[in-house]
């Protein structure tokens, strides 16, 4: 059997192929895919760490700020109060110094 080009110029030649390279190329393709997965896989996690360790950072930025905030609230109310002449005021004033120090807050008081 002949065939021709579909321009209709020059014959085609058939060249014959052993079966076993089918079988050699569905391997390769078989291969290939479970290393598709693989390496999905892999890029997926390490991508989740990044972003868990992102979202962790982020957290202990925000823990922090809330922090210094609250040092800063707990200190100005004690200030307010540090001068109080009555039981009450005194009372007040240990209670926000109190605060603070619990907080941890610094420079120590």
């Amino acid at each position: 059997m002949k065939l021709v080009d579909t321009d209709g110029r020059r014959p085609l030649k058939v060249i014959p192929v052993p079966v076993y390279w089918a079988a050699v190329a569905m391997v390769g393709v078989a291969l290939a895919l479970v290393a598709s997965v693989v390496i999905s896989v892999t890029i997926a996690k390490q991508n989740s760490r990044e972003v868990l360790a992102q979202y962790q950072a982020d957290q202990r930025a925000a823990q922090a700020a809330d922090r210094r905030f609250y040092c800063a609230v707990f200190g100005r109310q004690a200030d307010v109060f540090s001068e109080a002449q009555t039981p009450t005021g005194r009372a007040a004033y240990q209670a926000w110094l109190d605060l603070y120090r619990f907080a941890a807050c610094e420079p120590a008081r």
